[in-house]
């Protein structure tokens, strides 16, 4: 583990390079070999429109393959309402923003957001049938004029989280993030009847004109969001003039867990760079599993080297009440001296996390993985460290690294070709 601050950083010629057939190369660190396999990826996933390049990592060994299955457009949505701005997928449901989406004053581009839901067409353990329908349209209950509701979204198990990046309800262009539920009327086999209903509007408790969510990375998992604002603390209110922030937002349920309807939401903490800096932009993306977040600031550093900072929340002993949790900076994470903008993309997931770098000196770009170690102690995470785990790569891509995600064993790396698969038989 690192003290907080401090700066751990992989230098080059402490990982061994490999250049692997098919212009993929690969970058492990010695205790893990990522072996490549080539596949053919045909075009991004039925939803990602702005997914232009798949990486996956299967523990199995095996080749994967992705291929177009269906084209999904908004039901209502015009050519320039920008659907598909923002996706996210959890299971069976799928949601995608409109931001720009709104045709009648006085609410023009008040934006919204559209949940999908897959049908398994009566054949659950075959998914060639499966088809991806329109299920809901969202909207914020107090629209406002451009106020791109949709910008962003992030989706877990019941719940979808929507940013309205120029919300001004509350304060002038601070920007708010709606929480809604899903409730499936007591009849979860038949969702015909389903419906999305928002339960909160959240906002962080030192909301200032100009310098909150105007930019904001957002993600969500079980009863946690996280949202980064890139311009809060700013000085002089210049939108993305401060170092940057992240709100992490905890669901209590009131002493009811089998009753939603009165749960509550309340802002847990505010995370910050101890080594915050004007313009870092942290908060730029931010990424949340279990008790670890990890918070990017692509601008970090005089040649805008970037960073990622991992969290952790301590339950202070006692995991039932979340009123004493505290969340501390474990580790500032960088890359190599070549590496530029590290941080504008994180995702994690379990054990792992990845880093996208977009900009490098002598390359287009990649992306880090890193692995959390238990340092002998598995019942106590305050000693964890993070080690670089492989630097993925492929010449041929420009902005490799821009987007990045993490779901179990799969990674996907936003680019600017599709390229193919690694795999790890590990």
């Amino acid at each position: 583990m690192g003290s907080p601050g401090q700066d751990v950083r992989n230098e080059d010629t402490t990982v061994e390079q490999h250049r692997c057939p098919h212009r993929f190369g690969i970058s492990p660190g010695a205790k893990t070999m990522l072996i490549p396999r080539q596949c053919k990826v045909k075009t991004p996933h039925l939803v990602v429109g702005l997914l232009i390049c798949l990486v996956a990592r299967s523990v199995q060994g095996q080749p994967c393959s992705v291929e177009e299955r269906q084209k999904v457009t908004g039901i209502d949505t015009l050519s320039n309402d920008q659907f598909g701005t923002a996706v996210s997928i959890g299971r069976d449901f799928a949601v995608v923003g409109a931001p720009n989406e709104g045709h009648t004053a006085p609410f023009n581009g008040s934006g919204a957001a559209y949940v999908l839901r897959r049908d398994r067409n009566g054949t659950p353990l075959d998914s060639s049938d499966d088809l991806w329908i329109h299920q809901a349209k969202l909207v914020a209950s107090d629209l406002t004029v451009s106020g791109h509701f949709g910008r962003s979204v992030a989706m877990t198990d019941g719940l979808v989280l929507v940013g309205a990046t120029r919300d001004s309800r509350e304060i002038r262009s601070s920007g708010a993030v709606y929480v809604f539920q899903h409730d499936d009327h007591d009849t979860p086999a038949d969702p015909r009847d389903d419906s999305w209903l928002e339960v909160a509007k959240l906002v962080p408790l030192d909301a200032t004109p100009g310098d909150v969510f105007r930019w904001l990375g957002m993600a969500v998992h079980r009863d946690t969001a996280i949202v980064g604002a890139v311009g809060a603390g700013n000085s002089g209110g210049q939108q993305q003039d401060g170092p940057g922030a992240a709100y992490v937002f905890r669901r209590h349920n009131n002493g009811t867990p089998d009753i939603s309807t009165d749960d509550y939401w309340f802002q847990e903490a505010k995370l910050l760079a101890s080594n915050a800096a004007r313009r870092d932009q942290f908060g730029k993306a931010v990424s949340i599993s279990g008790q670890w977040a990890v918070v990017g600031a692509p601008l970090r550093g005089h040649n805008w080297d970037g960073a990622a900072y991992v969290f952790r929340r301590d339950q202070g002993g006692t995991p039932s009440d979340p009123n004493d949790d505290v969340w501390t900076e474990h580790v500032v994470l960088s890359a190599s001296e070549s590496a530029r903008e590290m941080g504008q993309s994180v995702a994690i997931s379990g054990n792992r996390l990845v880093v996208g770098a977009p900009r490098e000196i002598f390359g287009p770009g990649a992306a880090y993985v890193y692995r959390r170690n238990a340092d002998n102690t598995p019942e106590d995470d305050s000693d964890d460290s993070w080690t670089l785990e492989a630097r993925l790569f492929d010449d041929s891509v420009r902005s490799f690294g821009a987007a990045v995600s993490i779901y179990g064993n799969v990674i996907a790396i936003g680019g600017s070709l599709p390229v193919g698969v690694f795999c790890d038989p590990i």
